[in-house]
């Protein structure tokens, strides 16, 4: 189920995003590793494109989306929805 997150990054002058922390139903994981960012295009979800980053947080890989075209972030939740 795709979950809405807050997320702090840093926005580099070259106009590269790299997330940092996320938070999620209240809690907040530092993101400790980026290891891809990947150009991303949605035609299921929400029109437009976006990225789709593999990130570590709590020593396991996931994935955190970011839309261009309504500026948010989400994550897959697992076992909901």
């Amino acid at each position: 189920m795709k979950q809405y997150v807050d997320v702090l990054a840093n926005w580099e002058k070259t106009g590269k995003i790299v997330p940092v922390a996320l938070q999620l139903d209240g809690v907040r994981y530092k993101v400790e590793r980026v290891f891809a960012a990947q150009p991303l295009e949605s035609l299921k979800s929400s029109p437009g494109t976006g990225f789709r980053y593999t990130v570590q947080i709590c020593g396991q890989r996931s994935y955190l989306y970011y839309g261009d075209a309504d500026k948010l972030w989400w994550v897959d939740v697992p076992g909901q929805g």
